[in-house]
């Protein structure tokens, strides 16, 4: 479990799924920043992306390189998508979706 923030009863497990295998210097950073701030990560661990599909492509090679990062209830996330690449960008869309209490008349 990484950290048991007061803002969540829901554990946030430490298995993270991720297409990228390398995890570098910045990677290693990013990791230790949200372990002492109590926060993680939800890519590859959300209904969506639970693979943990690379967010950059480039003729050099894919990473993931583009997170969402949270202290939120997991509960509270309906969903996380990394979208298809386009020709605009090396970059994918990355689609966070909450569920909310709001209801429609």
């Amino acid at each position: 479990v990484i950290g048991q923030s007061p803002l969540y009863h829901t554990p946030v497990s430490t298995q993270r799924s991720s297409f990228d295998g390398v995890v570098n210097r910045s990677g290693k950073q990013v990791l230790q920043l949200c372990k002492s701030l109590g926060l993680y990560i939800v890519n590859g661990r959300i209904r969506g992306d639970s693979q943990g599909r690379c967010t950059f492509s480039s003729a050099v090679g894919s990473n993931v390189v583009d997170y969402a990062i949270t202290d939120m209830d997991p509960q509270s996330i309906n969903a996380f998508i990394v979208r298809q690449q386009t020709t605009l960008s090396d970059h994918c869309q990355t689609v966070l979706y909450l569920k909310t209490n709001f209801k429609q008349n």
